[in-house]
């Protein structure tokens, strides 16, 4: 299990990782380049899931948020298709080399945005903000060539669908 942002992960028992634990990312972080929390194979759907979570319970969340998200998915798809181009560039290379095997081959992908909101937390609807996540989304891996799509949500909804996080219980 892994803490993250107000939620445990529970890694499923297929290939997964971190982008912040790769060398080659930490690397590109430097210049810039955002990630998604968690990729994971999804062996019932047979795609590549990226999630990003983020915990805006009790206060603002950031004026720009949707473009901060767009710009996380856009760099981590980036990335993946880096290290699914057979090792074209040097960097793409050493990103495949460290990533699970399983998630070395090239497939569709989902990008999935958990946002933790209560009451007090003050955010544009969830509603309005999916449409151009997804939008962007759309477009950038359709410049990459890649089948992706994308789903923005609140934490009930993350676990109705049956995501592998369950809300952090409050620390005492």
């Amino acid at each position: 299990m892994v803490e993250e942002s107000g939620f445990d992960f529970t890694p499923p028992d297929v290939a997964w990782f971190r982008f912040e634990d790769l060398p080659s990312y930490r690397r590109l972080s430097g210049a810039g380049v955002a990630e998604m929390d968690f990729t994971y194979w999804d062996p019932d759907r047979g795609l590549v899931v990226l999630l990003e979570i983020k915990d805006y319970t009790g206060g603002d969340a950031p004026g720009d948020l949707a473009g901060r998200l767009i710009a996380k998915g856009r760099d981590s798809l980036v990335m993946l298709q880096s290290a699914w181009r057979d090792g074209d560039t040097r960097t793409g290379a050493t990103l495949a080399g460290e990533l699970p095997e399983r998630l070395r081959v090239r497939s569709s992908v989902r990008l999935i945005f958990v946002l933790k909101v209560d009451a007090a937390t003050r955010i544009k609807p969830i509603s309005t903000m999916k449409d151009r996540i997804a939008w962007s989304i759309r477009a950038y891996a359709d410049l990459l060539g890649l089948r992706c799509d994308t789903l923005v949500m609140n934490q009930d909804k993350a676990s109705e669908i049956g995501l592998p996080l369950r809300v952090s219980p409050p620390p005492r």
